[in-house]
Order: structure tokens, then sequence, then C-alpha cells
């Protein structure tokens, strides 16, 4: 399992994330999905920037609402052909 060890909250919606294995980057989630409205809090900007980690685990709104570390990962190195078959394997990709 993949976790967050470092996130800091950079500009906008972009998040400068480090992961256990090593690598990291940053994500943009200006984008994020809107189904079912999960996501909807966090259009807001001053909840997004209330970004907490805990136990790898990027939360908001004390913990309430979180991204897997999985999909965090996928933002950041999606044009990475490195990955790609991972990706292809967790559903992120066709």
């Amino acid at each position: 399992m993949l976790h967050i060890i470092d996130c800091k909250y950079i500009s906008g919606y972009q998040l400068a994330l480090t992961f256990d294995n090593g690598t990291n980057g940053i994500a943009d989630l200006k984008d994020l999905p809107n189904e079912g409205n999960v996501f909807q809090p966090l259009k807001d900007i001053e909840v997004f920037k209330n970004i907490k980690l805990d136990h790898g685990v990027t939360t908001w709104l004390n913990g309430q609402l979180d991204i897997a570390p999985e999909y965090l990962f996928f933002l950041v190195n999606k044009d990475n052909l490195e990955y790609k078959e991972l990706f292809t394997e967790w559903g992120y990709l066709p």
C-alpha cells in the first residue's frame, strides 16, 4: 500500500507530495470529479488549503473527506511510461 509522507499546499488546487516509495511531485486537483458531489467541499479553496496528512492519506474536514494516495500518485506520474502498466492495473488507464 502506498503512503504519502509529506504534503504541502502550493497554490490553486496544487499539492506537493512525497510518497513512501521515494517519488515526489505536484498533483493538480482542479478537475476533481463531482460524482455525487463528494468532492464539492474542496471546490472552496479555503477548505482545500486546510489539508491534513493522517496515516499516509490526505484528509480534509477533520478526516471526513480523503483522497487515496494511489490516485494522487497517478496524478503526479500519469505521463511517466514507467507506471503505465500499474495505472492500467489500478483502472486509471484503459
